[in-house]
């Protein structure tokens, strides 16, 4: 990375990863020159790709576990959750989020609509495609507000071609891009 000039380098990493790579390449490269990048995608979609390794629900779980809460069907706390990730992510040198959605939903779902369709995904009840569109809208729309706040900079990707072949996702991982 010297020899390529890259004065800083930024990654994509799930609101539940530990970040711990950014102090290992401190001791290589200084401080600042690994950044991550907030990515919530797998809390956005309700109805991941088939070739994802975990659920949607899985990644709640699995945010539970981080900040030591069960957050199923606790809709407010999965937001403070998400807040407090959020929080550490700018603690470690974040100032970028990156969000992929196959399809634009910028419209404005109140707290009610979106917490009853948070409710029924914990159930893991079916999910109409009108409801995962609105509950993307909600918690894109959070999670950007976040990122104002912190005068971070956005990024959107509609429509991105992630996780469709089951090599690129064994041998890249999740969202390699293939």
């Amino acid at each position: 990375f010297r020899s390529s000039r890259a004065a800083l380098v930024a990654t994509t990493d799930n609101p539940v990863d530990s970040l711990e790579w950014i102090e290992r390449s401190e001791a290589v490269f200084g401080k600042g020159f690994w950044r991550p990048t907030w990515r919530p995608d797998a809390f956005l979609h309700l109805s991941p790709s088939p070739l994802a390794p975990k659920r949607w629900i899985d990644w709640v779980e699995d945010l539970g576990r981080v900040v030591g809460e069960d957050l199923k069907g606790r809709f407010r706390a999965f937001l403070d959750a998400l807040a407090a990730r959020h929080a550490f992510f700018a603690s470690r040198g974040c100032r970028a989020s990156d969000y992929g959605v196959a399809i634009p939903a910028g419209q404005t779902i109140p707290f009610a609509p979106a917490n009853s369709i948070f409710d029924k995904a914990c159930r893991r009840e079916s999910i109409a495609p009108a409801e995962a569109l609105d509950f993307q809208a909600y918690l894109m729309r959070y999670s950007m507000d976040l990122d104002f706040e912190k005068g971070w900079v956005s990024q959107i990707h509609f429509g991105p071609a992630r996780n469709l072949r089951r090599v690129a996702t064994d041998h890249g991982g999740l969202d390699s891009g293939c």
